[in-house]
């Protein structure tokens, strides 16, 4: 329902007349009609935070998936060599989304491809955890009453990084960093209670989106679009953007500062479904640096 009165809202908005959208896509492939009637209407439509996949998509605000599932891989195995420097080979189990959804292989081709090609790390399993911390909690826990604890566990969301530490928790098998069996926990996504984590000692890494970045940096540029020169404003394809290019001013919302680091910076702007892409910088939370105030799970925590 909430898709349907999307592409209503789309559609009557370009029927006002608007100098332009923006939309936090709830289905990417059901919106794309609107926005193309919205297009040839003359309404620029900007996305953010999730995508239509149509090429009429003025420009897309977010991070990259893919690219934020390498970077876990790659802090996996730092976190496994520095924990567990004696040994010579680590087996890691993969908890992943909603096998059907593109997400899923979003967040985790790049993830098993870069394990699968380091000499001496190895995924030892796939479980399904359908993005959700229950089914990530039993998936885990059954997984481990058949295997035993992996070296490293990759959480590919929130939710299922919470499922997987409970699961652990209630196996008895929850050591913290430093600790002998500490089982390396990397996942995607910092809210609150993933940066609890981390301060305790039990989750190593959360690769994070500088989410609320993302509709300011959409509105600046729809805002540079309907009054300079149109798509000239957009960014081109292979550039990269600095916080010295584009700045978003700080603001005080309920009592807490927002857009003071450019956490977003720096940008590479790409092409995706035949549309720009301003594809922001991934965070990597660890315990160096989970209490700064920067953190999306600090400011709503």
């Amino acid at each position: 329902e909430s898709g349907q009165k999307q592409v209503s809202d789309i559609r009557q908005m370009a029927n006002q007349g608007y100098d332009g959208i923006l939309v936090n896509t709830w289905d990417s492939e059901a919106v794309n009609p609107a926005i193309d009637e919205a297009t040839e209407q003359g309404v620029p439509v900007f996305t953010a935070n999730v995508d239509a996949t149509t090429e009429n998509v003025t420009m897309y605000v977010a991070f990259s998936n893919r690219a934020a599932a390498e970077t876990a891989a790659e802090q996996t195995i730092a976190e496994l060599e520095e924990e567990k420097p004696d040994q010579d080979s680590y087996q890691i189990l993969d908890v992943m989304g909603a096998p059907a959804q593109q997400i899923t292989q979003q967040r985790d081709e790049p993830f098993v491809e870069k394990i699968s090609n380091t000499d001496g790390f190895e995924i030892a399993d796939k479980v399904p955890g359908e993005f959700t911390r229950d089914a990530a909690q039993q998936a885990t826990s059954e997984w481990i009453n058949a295997n035993g604890a992996p070296d490293a566990i990759y959480s590919a969301n929130l939710s299922m990084g919470l499922g997987v530490l409970t699961a652990l928790k209630n196996a008895g098998l929850a050591a913290k960093r430093g600790e002998d069996d500490h089982v390396v926990l990397v996942q995607l996504d910092a809210g609150p209670q993933v940066i609890e984590g981390i301060n305790d000692g039990y989750i190593d890494a959360a690769i994070d989106q500088p989410n609320y970045f993302y509709g300011p940096i959409a509105l600046k540029y729809m805002r540079k679009y309907v009054e300079g020169d149109g798509e000239d404003e957009i960014p081109e394809v292979g550039t990269t953007i600095t916080a010295d290019d584009l700045t978003i001013e700080p603001a005080q919302h309920k009592g807490v500062e927002l857009w003071s680091e450019p956490v977003w910076a720096p940008a590479e702007i790409v092409e995706k479904d035949g549309h720009v892409q301003f594809q922001t910088n991934s965070v990597t939370v660890t315990e160096e640096n989970a209490d700064e105030p920067y953190l999306w799970g600090n400011i709503w925590g």
